[in-house]
């Protein structure tokens, strides 16, 4: 099966398909700078346009720095991944209301990164009213997936892991990195590798310790995870005292968590089961409802803690619309009435 049963679908989601990345040092990655599309555009820095009369410039610019603005933060439903252009983002709608706000979002960002963002660009952040973080999937399943990471989990970064072991090993040495990738793609341990050589590389394989670690899968604990929020919101209280801002929290929706399904939404799930079989099974899995009232219940707790406003977009969608109403693309990303319902949430409550 490939694609084009999706776009014809939602075609705009062939543009957010060739939106590639720039790897860059501590924030991993960005969008792709300067990307031109009908649907999705970005600056010299990866950072999406609220519209194409603004491309002339860079998001943060010297004409709207000392002016009152909001930001938006969060992965790739704060980026706007779905709508069909940019101007149907949440930051362009808020913006044509009379409330600026610029996207400083990176599409499959977590917390971490989201932080990252912010201090690099802490000496533009001028007039800044309210910073907007839209969080909680991608760091519940990231961590979930792939366990206890310090100092988080994040997409892309075994490509990074492997781009700088490579670096540094032989022709030889990688040679046997595959062989042992191909009996575990899970072991990760550039210093085993290093150690490897022609009289042991069996004997290693074959191994009591090796055929254990066949075995092991990532362990997730709630502790852990909850210490990196907390952490994270602290940081985050730190940016509001320094810059003077207001900050609100919005936990960003997942399909099986809110609304009845329309039937376009329902069409769209079994397509997405059809092209990504296996790792749907993995996302449905890991975000159950379990891990739905775990997530609210964390963030709610660490929002009030820190004096923050949380939202849960799950909750406000199952409250105000039905299976009549279409605003999911896939699971995570929604249409333009769907971004349009969550900006005119934000302007309202």
């Amino acid at each position: 099966m490939s694609k084009k049963e999706f776009y014809k679908i939602i075609p705009q989601m062939k543009d957010y398909d060739q939106l590639g990345i720039n790897w860059l040092p501590y924030i991993m990655f960005t969008q792709s700078n300067n990307f031109r599309s009908e649907s999705v555009n970005t600056d010299n820095f990866g950072f999406r346009f609220n519209n194409k009369l603004l491309m002339k410039k860079n998001v943060i610019n010297e004409e709207n720095m000392n002016v009152e603005k909001n930001i938006i933060c969060g992965g790739s439903f704060a980026f706007g991944t779905g709508s069909t252009k940019d101007d149907k983002t949440i930051s362009s709608l808020m913006s044509d209301q009379g409330s600026l706000t610029l996207n400083l979002s990176g599409s499959a960002f977590v917390s971490f990164q989201d932080i990252i963002t912010i201090i690099s660009n802490i000496n533009s952040l001028k007039s800044v009213k309210k910073i907007i973080i839209f969080t909680g999937i991608n760091d519940l399943y990231l961590n979930k997936n792939f366990g206890n990471i310090y100092p988080d989990a994040m997409f892309f970064s075994s490509f990074f892991s492997e781009a700088m072991d490579n670096k540094l090993l032989s022709k030889q040495k990688k040679f046997f990195k595959s062989i042992v990738n191909f009996f575990n793609p899970n072991f990760i341990n550039s210093e085993t590798i290093k150690k490897l050589h022609k009289g042991n590389i069996l004997n290693f394989i074959f191994s009591k310790k090796f055929r254990e670690n066949l075995s092991t899968k990532a362990q997730f604990t709630e502790s852990f995870f909850e210490d990196k929020i907390k952490r994270n919101f602290k940081i985050y209280k730190m940016i509001s005292k320094f810059l003077n801002v207001e900050i609100e929290i919005y936990l960003s929706p997942y399909i099986f968590w809110s609304k009845d399904l329309s039937s376009e939404e329902k069409n769209l799930v079994e397509l997405t089961k059809k092209f990504y079989s296996k790792e749907i099974k993995k996302i449905y899995s890991l975000l159950n409802n379990e891990s739905y009232q775990y997530l609210v219940e964390i963030l709610t707790k660490y929002s009030q803690i820190n004096g923050f406003n949380f939202i849960d977009i799950n909750k406000y969608f199952k409250d105000n619309f039905s299976s009549k109403n279409w605003l999911f693309v896939d699971s995570v990303h929604c249409t333009d009435l769907g971004y349009k319902e969550v900006s005119n949430m934000i302007l309202n409550k």
